[in-house]
C-alpha cells in the first residue's frame, strides 16, 4: 500500500511541476520599448503631445490598442490632496498591427486635460503620463499587455519626435531606430 501511494504522489508531483514549468515558459512577454521622452509641439498646426512605442519582437502585435492617462495632484475643496486621473483622447487609439514603431498623438485643444499647461504647471502638480498597450501576439495568439509611465521631467516642450523614417537613394523608405528616443526642437 505504501508503494502505491508513493507512486501516485510521485506522478502527481511530476505532473504539477511539468504544468507549472510549461505555463511559466509558454507565456508571451511584451517586448515593447517606449520613448524615454515625450514631446509637446505643433503637429498639423495644433499643439500635440507625441510619444513613441516600438515592438522589439519579430512578429506583429495585432489589434493593438493604446490608452493614455494623465495623472496629477489636486487639492479638494476640503483641503485634501489627492491624485486625479483623466483619459487623454488619442488621434488614433488603435493600430491594426504594431510591427515596428508607432507614434501616439494627443491634440491639446480646448477640453483637453492638458490645455493651459506649461512645463512649470505640469511639474507643480506632479503630472505624469501613463500609456497602456494591449494586443495579441500574432505568433502565439496570446494577449500582450505593457505599460509605461513618464513624469513631468520627461516632457520636452516646443519639440517633436525625431524622424525615424528616411528615404534611400532608390526611393525606398527605411526605419532607422537610432533616433527612436530623440526629440528635436521646433522653430
Amino acid at each position: 500500500m505504501l508503494m502505491v501511494s508513493e507512486s501516485v504522489t510521485g506522478l502527481l508531483v511530476t505532473a504539477l511541476a511539468t504544468g507549472l514549468v510549461f505555463v511559466r515558459f509558454s507565456q508571451t512577454r511584451a517586448r515593447l520599448v517606449f520613448s524615454s521622452k515625450v514631446a509637446i509641439g505643433p503637429f498639423d498646426g495644433v499643439p500635440t503631445l507625441m510619444l513613441r512605442v516600438g515592438n522589439e519582437r519579430r512578429g506583429n502585435i495585432v489589434g493593438s490598442q493604446f490608452h493614455l492617462t494623465f495623472t496629477r495632484t489636486q487639492t479638494t475643496a476640503e483641503g485634501v490632496r489627492i491624485y486625479r486621473s483623466e483619459d487623454l483622447p488619442l488621434v488614433r487609439s488603435r493600430a491594426p498591427a504594431l510591427s515596428r514603431s508607432w507614434t501616439v498623438l494627443h491634440r491639446i485643444v480646448e477640453g483637453s486635460p492638458l490645455h493651459g499647461y506649461d512645463a512649470q504647471r505640469l511639474a507643480d502638480v506632479d503630472g505624469e503620463l501613463q500609456l497602456e498597450v494591449v494586443g495579441i501576439d500574432d505568433t502565439s495568439l496570446q494577449p500582450v499587455h505593457a505599460r509605461y509611465t513618464w513624469f513631468a521631467g520627461s516632457v520636452v516642450w516646443d519639440a517633436r519626435m525625431a524622424d525615424v523614417l528616411s528615404e534611400t537613394s532608390e526611393g525606398d523608405m527605411i526605419l532607422d531606430l537610432r533616433n527612436f528616443h530623440e526629440v528635436v526642437p521646433v522653430a
